[in-house]
């Protein structure tokens, strides 16, 4: 990649948040090293690897090359011999400041696993600004400094606290969801009980029903051979037997 301009053209170039981007990344430094004066600054940043993409579990699909600190020394060190670096970190701070004049300051860390044990610095940056030159006596009259942006509104708090308030709103909402969920559980096996027992039911009603009427076709079966007989004329010969023999009897005659 080639930058339109000639050289030495700047006395500084400033890229924030573009490294990560472009895949070809020694030959962007070696342009931008090339439209620099030779004591000229490059001030640079890009996200920290370690703590923007491996800690926090997440993928930029706009990245291309995500760099470590190593990685990100070892780049800009083949092209700029001197280098000075900060840590950018957004988040929350208690910010202590005099109402009036310049004042030194400090930044330490507490955790809420130890509060009591704070550490100096700011340990993690989630981006990485490189002041780079091959001047040292251009790097030499930079101070250190600890820059704070403020946030007037505290739309960021804000923001946060409607987030944790939606989660909770969620979170009350699920546990609703679970309790109806419970119930018409409860009911869906009480409606299956009382599925398989009408079920049951009506198979028993079904086969007795069906046992009933096999009966009734042998009765009628019986009928109909018994009336079969009766119509014969060997029955109407034998019928003033049957009845004096029932009379001295008192039981049925033979069939």
């Amino acid at each position: 990649m080639a930058l339109p301009f000639p050289d030495a053209s700047f006395d500084a170039v400033v890229s924030f948040e573009t490294l990560e981007h472009i895949a070809a990344q020694e030959p962007f430094l070696a342009e931008v090293r090339r439209v620099l004066r030779p004591d000229g600054l490059l001030i640079l940043s890009c996200p920290n690897k370690a703590e923007y993409s491996d800690r926090r579990g997440v993928t930029n699909e706009f990245h291309v090359r995500e760099l470590y600190r190593d990685e990100l020394a070892a780049l800009v060190a083949r092209r700029f011999t001197h280098a000075v670096w900060y840590g950018q970190r957004p988040s929350f701070f208690s910010v202590v400041w005099p109402e009036a004049g310049p004042a030194e300051g400090e930044i330490f860390e507490v955790s809420e696993a130890t509060a009591d044990a704070p550490s100096p610095g700011h340990t993690r940056p989630l981006y990485f600004i490189v002041v780079a030159s091959a001047s040292a006596a251009q790097l030499a009259g930079i101070t250190p400094r600890l820059s704070v942006q403020a946030d007037r509104d505290e739309w960021v708090r804000r923001d946060y606290e409607k987030v944790f308030s939606d989660l909770e709103a969620t979170h009350r909402r699920r546990k609703e969801l679970e309790t109806q969920v419970s119930l018409w559980q409860v009911r869906h096996a009480d409606a299956v009980r009382e599925r398989d027992a009408l079920q049951a039911a009506a198979q028993a009603a079904l086969e007795a029903g069906s046992a009933e009427r096999t009966g009734l076709v042998e009765r009628i079966e019986t009928q109909r051979q018994e009336i079969v007989r009766r119509a014969g004329f060997r029955w109407w010969l034998a019928l003033p037997l049957r009845r004096i023999w029932l009379a001295l009897t008192g039981k049925p005659p033979w069939a």
